[in-house]
């Protein structure tokens, strides 16, 4: 693959007309305190939209809390946003703050807002239009002061007719609309997102990957991307991981972005990891300043020995499998293993802990 410029908007990646136009609303929509709908599908990157929103506002300096209604119960999603009173409820056991105070003077990101309850969304309505609250089981308003950024990847018009929306929050939510093109409708961004991924995965992981074939890369513009920047994330992780070092070829592209039918999901690829130095990021990486692909666990060691990664791996998995893999190597004790991996013992536990391992190893 040619050197490729890579286009920002800050932390968006893409010089294709449709982003050039994006990046144009979003630059317009910061510069006024209005609220802002982001339409798009899952993993089209509306979160990332949204911070840049905030970043070049006059609400920069304030907090900026993010949420999604659609990973919580819906009963519960009203506590969250607007705070409850002790004893409001079973279970409430002291008196809740609320979103819409935490991000007070800032901005509010309310992902998934079509799956928001009807009586939830009248309470959204009166913040916007009011800016008063009223906590759950309280006796009283509180004033807030918040702009509000939705986002959605449903069409709230037919929400609205389903009867599943209100058309007066629609029309105060969307002053401002922004959409976000699929991957699939910018293939000529996918090879200035390939770079950055590729050099965002070699500074975290420490591989040494320089570049992708033109044929690998022909697949990957060919391919639909219905997880959208999600998936070809993680696509270049797994393949990243199957290269090892040099450029990534065709086939160490996942065979279902090529069309070719796997013998199952759980099918399993024999990999034999590089030698590289531990510790030293490759001369040719550069790290720019974009989320780490995963934090905590900056590096990974293994052996020459070679070890198992499953077909379709994501980049927490593929992390998963370098940390067991040197716990093994250090005889199952935590305290070396976090000094090859250059992290600390607290950090790999957590990370332990949270993978289900925790039990993994000795101290």
């Amino acid at each position: 693959m040619a050197p490729t410029k890579i286009v920002r908007f800050g932390k968006m990646v893409g010089g294709s007309r449709k982003m050039r136009r994006v990046y144009s609303h979003l630059r317009k929509a910061a510069a006024v305190d209005m609220p802002i709908l982001l339409f798009g599908e899952t993993g089209c990157g509306k979160e990332i939209a949204a911070k840049e929103v905030h970043v070049r506002s006059g609400r920069s300096a304030a907090p900026y809390v993010a949420f999604n209604a659609g990973a919580m119960a819906p009963e519960l999603v009203a506590s969250e946003l607007f705070g409850h009173a002790k004893g409001s409820f079973t279970g409430a056991n002291e008196n809740k703050k609320g979103l819409f105070r935490e991000a007070n003077g800032g901005t509010l990101f309310l992902d998934e807002i079509g799956t928001m309850e009807m009586r939830t969304q009248v309470a959204l309505l009166r913040a916007l239009e009011d800016g008063k609250i009223r906590p759950l089981g309280g006796k009283r308003d509180v004033p807030t002061d918040v702009r509000i950024i939705a986002a959605t990847n449903e069409d709230l018009e037919k929400a609205v007719k389903e009867g599943r929306f209100r058309d007066d929050l629609l029309y105060r939510l969307r002053v401002l609309c922004v959409k976000l093109p699929p991957l699939r409708h910018r293939p000529d961004d996918i090879p200035m997102l390939c770079r950055h991924f590729i050099r965002t995965i070699n500074a975290y992981y420490s591989f040494d990957i320089t570049g992708i074939s033109d044929e690998a890369l022909r697949a990957l513009q060919d391919y639909e991307w219905p997880g959208n920047l999600r998936e070809l994330k993680n696509v270049l992780a797994q393949a990243t991981v199957t290269a090892g070092k040099g450029d990534i070829e065709i086939h160490h592209i996942p065979s279902n972005i090529l069309g070719i039918d796997s013998a199952s999901d759980i099918e399993l690829e024999f990999l034999t990891p590089p030698e590289r130095d531990q510790g030293r990021l490759p001369a040719s990486s550069t790290v720019e300043t974009a989320p780490p692909v995963a934090p905590e666990i900056e590096s990974a060691h293994s052996s020459s020995d070679g070890f198992l990664i499953p077909k379709g791996a994501s980049l927490e998995e593929v992390q998963r499998l370098y940390t067991l893999k040197t716990l093994e190597e250090c005889q199952h004790n935590k305290t070396e293993a976090a000094k090859r991996l250059k992290v600390s013992r607290k950090a790999l536990y957590d990370k332990l802990l949270r993978w289900g391992d925790a039990e993994v190893g000795t101290p």
